[in-house]
């Protein structure tokens, strides 16, 4: 694969071709056509999305009411302190 030696021009035209990787705001030159889905199809979509992250949410919060009321705290933590 890579020998793990680099030299430091190298490093250097790595490190400006990322730089300016992420300073393109005007994004890829190529005009690319994308499906267009009709408006019920993306309304569907997104309020799925949106009920998971409901979901995911409401999970979480209950978890961590729970910890609170049984004072387990974390489920890192309690995870950690099993290890040891």
């Amino acid at each position: 694969m890579f020998s793990g030696k680099r030299s430091a021009a190298s490093k250097g035209s790595h490190l400006l071709r990322g730089a300016g990787s992420i300073l393109n705001l005007a994004g890829c030159a190529t005009n690319r056509k994308r499906p267009r889905g009709d408006a019920s199809t993306d309304m569907k979509a997104l309020q799925s999305d949106w009920i998971a992250v409901g979901n995911d949410i409401r999970k979480a919060f209950t978890l961590v009411t729970a910890n609170k009321i049984t004072g387990k705290g974390s489920t890192y933590a309690s995870r950690a302190s099993r290890t040891k």
